[in-house]
C-alpha cells in the first residue's frame, strides 16, 4: 500500500493558474501547448465531474523552467513561436514541394498558352503573308542568325573534295550563271530585281561576297532554306557541281588571273577585288 503521505511529483512543477471555469482552463493549455510548453493539471479527475464539485477549481502547473514563460502566454504579454515538430517539418517539406510543383505547371501551362495562341493567330489569318513589305532590320538580323546558327548545329564538317582550278572556278562561274544569277545578282555586278522581290530579300553574293566557310555555304546550297526561295540544289545539280559553285563563292575576291579574265569576258564587268566589296552571310 501507499504511504498516507502526499504523492512526491516525479517533475518539479510550479502553479501558475487556479481556473473554476472549464472553457478558459482549456483555452490556456491550448495555447501553452501549441508554443510548446507542456503542462499538467492537478485534480485532473475533476473534470470528469464537473467543476463545481470542487471548490478550489483547477491548477495549470508547468515545468519549473518554463514559469517565466508560461506567465507571460497565459496572461497575454507575449506569444512563444510555435516549436517546429518533425511531423510539421515534413508537412513544410511536403508544401515546398507542392508549391514548387504548381510552380512548374504553371510555366508549362503558360507555355502551352502561348503556343495556342500563336497558333490560334495564324490559322485565323491574323499573320501577314506579303511578300512586298520591308523586312524590319531587326527581322533580317534575327533570320540571318537563326539561319547561320541552324546551319552551324546540323552541317557536317566536310573538305571540298574539289580542288580551286582554273578549271573548276571557271565552271563554278558558269554554273552559277545558269542557276543562280537571276536570284543573288549577276557576273556583271548589276543588282536584279527578282532578287529584290523575294522577303526578306535575297542576298546579292556577287555586291556582297559571303565570309562562310565552305562546309557551311555546301550545306545551304545542298539543302535550301525552308520557308524562303532558296530551293534545295541536290535535286538538279551533282554534288560535284555544288562543290564548284562552293569554291567559287567563297573565293569571289581572290580568283587567279585566268578566272577573272574569263569573268570580265563572259559578264563585262571586273571580279570583285579584296576590299570593294561588303560581305554577307548566305
Amino acid at each position: 500500500m501507499e504511504g498516507a503521505g502526499p504523492k512526491r511529483l516525479p517533475l518539479k512543477l510550479v502553479t501558475i493558474a487556479e481556473f473554476h471555469n472549464q472553457a478558459e482552463f482549456l483555452l490556456a493549455r491550448t495555447r501553452l501547448e501549441s508554443a510548446g510548453i507542456e503542462c499538467f493539471a492537478a485534480e485532473r479527475d475533476l473534470l470528469q465531474f464537473g467543476w463545481r464539485s470542487h471548490a478550489g477549481g483547477i491548477r495549470l502547473q508547468v515545468r519549473e523552467s518554463d514559469v517565466a514563460e508560461a506567465l507571460d502566454i497565459v496572461h497575454g504579454k507575449r506569444a512563444r513561436p510555435p516549436v517546429m515538430r518533425p511531423a510539421q517539418l515534413l508537412g513544410n517539406e511536403s508544401d515546398h514541394g507542392e508549391s514548387m510543383r504548381n510552380f512548374i505547371l504553371g510555366i508549362v501551362v503558360a507555355v502551352l498558352v502561348l503556343l495556342l495562341g500563336g497558333l490560334g493567330v495564324a490559322l485565323l489569318g491574323f499573320v501577314p503573308t506579303r511578300a512586298d513589305a520591308t523586312a524590319s532590320e531587326m527581322e533580317l538580323h534575327l533570320a540571318m542568325s537563326a539561319l547561320d546558327n541552324s546551319v552551324d548545329r546540323h552541317a557536317p564538317r566536310v573538305n571540298n573534295p574539289m580542288p580551286p582550278t582554273d578549271e573548276n572556278l571557271i565552271a563554278g562561274v558558269k554554273i552559277y550563271t545558269m542557276n543562280c544569277a537571276g536570284c543573288h545578282g549577276g557576273i556583271d555586278r548589276k543588282p536584279v530585281e527578282l532578287g529584290r522581290s523575294f522577303y526578306p530579300p535575297a542576298p546579292n553574293l556577287i555586291l556582297h561576297p559571303l565570309d562562310d566557310e565552305e562546309w557551311h555555304v555546301f550545306y545551304v546550297i545542298r539543302t535550301g532554306v525552308r520557308y524562303t526561295g532558296m530551293p534545295t540544289w541536290d535535286k538538279t545539280l551533282s554534288e560535284a557541281d555544288m562543290w564548284k559553285l562552293t569554291a567559287l563563292l567563297t573565293r569571289i575576291e581572290k580568283l587567279a588571273p585566268a578566272v577573272q579574265e574569263y569573268w570580265k569576258n563572259a559578264g563585262g564587268a571586273s571580279a570583285p577585288a579584296g576590299g570593294q566589296a561588303e560581305h554577307d552571310h548566305k
